[in-house]
């Protein structure tokens, strides 16, 4: 990681509360503490240079069993760690958060920000083309093909609210 990591990660927080916890035993500072990018992206025709990609945060778990499930129920996983798998977009060097929970992972007993970190990566690079475009793409027409990029880290990107683009 380097200096631009941790404004990006606070940024993620600031914006979406991605992984905060709202139950009873909440502490108050559950949050985001690792982010990776997927380098594969679906580039959107109609929408003038957008892409979207999948995300894949680590941070704590903000979900619980005793949360009344909605419309969606939130993926109930072990832990007080989770990934979290979420559809991202990107303009250029700007990117946001457009679903912020697709699914997620258990952590197991990775506590560590940069152990993580290289496990988000791998959840992200090892997921099969065929499943990554079942998250990225907007309806069940878009058949690709994806593309990738060279920008992959979170620090190539400035963490943009989604009415930015």
């Amino acid at each position: 990681m380097n200096d631009r990591t941790p404004t990006s990660i606070e940024r993620i927080n600031e914006l979406w509360g991605i992984h905060v916890h709202h139950g009873r035993d909440a502490t108050g500072d559950e949050r985001c503490l690792a982010f990776a990018v997927g380098r594969r992206h679906l580039e959107i025709e109609d929408h003038d240079g957008l892409q979207f990609r999948v995300g894949v945060s680590f941070g704590h778990n903000p979900f619980t069993p005793e949360m009344a499930t909605g419309f969606v129920p939130p993926p109930v996983l072990p832990g007080r760690f989770v990934f979290g798998l979420h559809l991202i977009a990107n303009k250029g060097h700007q990117l946001t958060i457009y679903d912020e929970w697709m699914d997620a992972r258990e952590a197991g007993v990775c506590e560590d920000p940069e152990q993580a970190l290289v496990l988000a990566c791998s959840i992200v690079d090892s997921m099969p083309d065929e499943r990554y475009l079942m998250y990225v793409r907007e309806s069940p027409d878009d058949k690709g093909p994806l593309k990738t990029s060279d920008l992959q880290l979170l620090e190539d990107f400035e963490v943009v609210h989604g009415e930015a683009f």
